[in-house]
């Protein structure tokens, strides 16, 4: 009997301790040539109710600005600077962020980041390591900045 209500009270304890894992932020990822050798690359983030992403341009002793950018890519090299936009139902607010007591640029909802791209050779594929970072609060606390990377091999562009 002791076995079974030891098994019972640990089943329980190991369901609440993974229920703790919060993520309010979902990423996706959108490839797509746009010219015969460029491709715009973009990282979407939909945030829970609340959260918000930060801006790529942020003043120093605030919090993590957002970054995209390219490494150990083979045949791409990153044209102009990267960008930043509301998504679809999202909301980009500019103003006195109470958490860190200073004017920051945040998005709630959606968010897009974007880079242009150019492959360096049409006649080779492309490996494409992306790299995203990010901060997120909710007014009352912020998480950790979190740092993910995808890889991603392209081919549209390929001429023979």
């Amino acid at each position: 009997m002791k076995k079974v209500l030891f098994f019972f009270c640990f089943l329980g304890i190991s369901q609440f301790t993974t229920a703790q894992v919060f993520t309010p932020v979902e990423l996706s990822y959108e490839y797509q040539l746009v010219s015969a050798d460029e491709y715009e690359i973009r990282v979407i983030v939909d945030l829970d109710k609340k959260w918000c992403a930060y801006s790529m341009n942020l003043p120093e002793d605030g919090p993590i600005p957002t970054s995209l950018g390219i490494s150990n890519s083979t045949n791409l090299k990153i044209i102009g600077t990267p960008k930043e936009k509301k998504g679809k139902g999202g909301k980009k607010v500019t103003g006195l962020d109470e958490m860190f007591d200073m004017d920051l640029t945040k998005y709630y909802g959606r968010a897009i980041f974007s880079v242009r791209c150019k492959v360096i050779d049409t006649t080779q594929p492309v490996k494409l390591e992306l790299d995203f970072e990010y901060m997120t609060c909710d007014g009352e606390r912020c998480l950790s900045p979190k740092f993910v990377t995808t890889e991603k091999e392209l081919k549209q562009h390929l001429k023979k």
